[in-house]
């Protein structure tokens, strides 16, 4: 006789009870009634049955349980694998991209915008659509907080190594807090000090696009718009947010630092909340050499008084509303975030917009043939109010860009009470995920049978965003509520001044890869925002 192994049973006994099932679909279990039973003794036998299961499921996923008090359901969703649940949500795969567990989730369950998966112990919803985000986002502070292992609540005893830190916009928990830090950090995202940044930022994109955009470019020297994006990127971080001014033999290590540094985004160790592993990561090394440049420009700062740069605007800067200024930490920290949005995200957005006009040359044409009308009607000087108001087909891409493209999801919070939305409940306890991309592929104005709305061969359509029956209406890609990018000022300029500069530079260019046929994109994996692998490579510039 088979004899099967305490967990075996176990695994068994849940399959055959439907215990991997939400509660909310459960069926009840045919169970033979014998002839002498009676209705009280079948519906005992039926609350007993349910209780196992039950326990059963909270053993093997501890903390997954709805909570009692809630009559809603639980979202619908797989939890994986017993005590580890799902680990695909940490990285895509070279077919799909980056985060396509998320929409593949959401597709076995009828592409429901709240679905459940289970990671480490852990219990987490993943949350699309406009208007269900907005409405955690106004729960922030009441219903749920930041999710961070290292947070300390400002006790300095109980620090820990971190590689990105707490004491900042993202991490902050406390309301009255995060909002002194927006008001304070902001200062330097106002329209008046973007306005102050442009001409800095404008001379950083001509000289690093005219330095790189060359007819010498060739398919035995191609030219990777990955590399040239993430450079661009970096020099806006190193110049403007933290007014540095390296040496040209540093300026490759700083760039070298800051992409390992980075890394640990999708490093799981680095983020481990041990402080002997987490020292010893090249990440928190590498954070720590970034760090000492920081450190370096707050002491010149304060011993020389402030200059243009972010830094020195947050450093300066007085709260209005009780006098306060910024610690040196909260300027240290902040800084430091300003530069992972400044140089990761809008890197990765300009790449995939780089990526797209690749792939749709007449698309590029169009951008060509404004910045040609608009050169004609008001000279070849760029200023902001051109690139705001002059641009439309320009702008059209930028918008359609950030929807295909847009970062996976925000930071996990956590529930701090059961919080009840859209006829589901999320318990007190679980992790809430805001999923920014999956809210851009089930947008219901865009939204097609077959994705092909989020695909870089039929989906990319700038021209959409004219008409307003066309314009999709759940576009978030900075976010939303008070954890909405700050950043979003100076990334939007970015992306403004490089595809501008780049149409008037470049008459039109052809990649490396030939994608004829609608030949499938090999995806990186692992990145905030999709990519290809090998990064976007050009054979050929055709320059002015």
């Amino acid at each position: 006789m088979m004899k099967l192994s305490s967990t075996a049973l176990l695994l068994l006994l849940a399959s055959s009870t439907n215990a991997f099932v939400p509660l909310s679909q459960q069926r009840s279990v045919a169970i033979p009634k014998p002839l002498s039973a009676t209705p009280v003794l079948e519906e005992e036998g039926t609350d007993i049955l349910l209780k196992l299961k039950r326990s059963i499921k909270n053993a093997l996923w501890p903390g997954s349980q709805p909570d009692p008090s809630a009559s809603e359901p639980l979202p619908p969703g797989s939890l994986g694998c017993p005590f580890f649940g799902s680990d695909g949500f940490l990285s895509g795969n070279k077919k799909d991209g980056p985060g396509c567990f998320f929409p593949q989730q959401s597709a076995r369950e009828g592409h429901a915008n709240i679905v459940k998966f289970y990671f480490m112990g852990a219990p987490v919803a993943s949350v699309s659509g406009a208007k269900l985000v907005n409405q955690l986002t106004r729960a922030e502070f009441s219903q749920t907080e930041a999710l961070s292992p290292t947070y300390n609540d400002g006790n300095a005893e109980k620090e820990v190594p971190s590689v990105f830190g707490n004491d900042n916009l993202l991490f902050e928990r406390n309301k009255d807090k995060h909002a002194f830090l927006r008001r304070l950090v902001g200062a330097g995202m106002t329209a008046k000090s973007v306005a102050l940044a442009f001409p800095i930022i404008k001379e950083l994109t001509h000289n690093r696009i005219h330095t790189r955009m060359t007819n010498d470019v060739s398919a035995e020297n191609p030219l990777k718009l990955e590399t040239v994006c993430a450079e661009y990127t970096l020099d806006v971080t190193q110049k403007q947010i933290l007014g540095l001014d390296l040496p040209p033999e540093e300026v490759a290590t700083f760039r070298s630092k800051m992409v390992t540094w980075l890394d640990a985004m999708y490093s799981p160790v680095a983020n481990l909340n041990i402080p002997w592993i987490v020292k010893h990561t090249p990440e928190y090394a590498a954070r720590h050499y970034i760090q000492d440049k920081v450190e370096g420009k707050i002491d010149d700062l304060l011993e020389n008084g402030p200059d243009a740069s972010l830094i020195s605007q947050m450093l300066f800067a007085v709260d209005e509303e009780n006098s306060q200024k910024l610690t040196r930490k909260q300027v240290l920290e902040n800084s430091m975030l300003l530069m992972v949005t400044a140089s990761e995200t809008t890197a990765g957005t300009l790449t995939m917009m780089m990526f797209l006009l690749g792939l749709h040359p007449d698309k590029y044409q169009k951008v060509v043939e404004e910045q040609k009308a608009v050169m004609a009607k008001f000279g070849t000087e760029i200023t902001q109010d051109i690139l705001e108001n002059h641009c439309p087909y320009l702008n059209a891409v930028k918008q359609e860009t950030m929807r295909m493209g847009a970062l996976t999801g925000g930071y996990p919070k956590r529930a701090t009470e059961t919080i009840k939305v859209d006829g589901i409940q999320i318990p007190k306890g679980w992790s809430v995920f805001c999923n920014v991309r999956l809210t851009h592929m089930l947008d219901p104005v865009t939204r097609l049978p077959d994705n092909s709305h989020m695909c870089v061969h039929r989906g990319f359509q700038p021209e959409r965003w004219f008409e307003e029956e066309t314009t999709p209406t759940d576009f978030m890609p900075f976010g939303s509520g008070p954890r909405y990018c700050i950043g979003a000022p100076l990334a939007n300029l970015e992306i403004q001044l490089f595809l501008a500069t780049m149409a008037r530079r470049v008459e039109s260019f052809d990649l490396l890869e030939d994608y004829t046929g609608q030949k499938p994109v090999v995806w990186n994996p692992s990145t905030l925002t999709p990519r290809p692998i090998d990064g976007v490579a050009v054979q050929r510039f055709e320059t002015v």
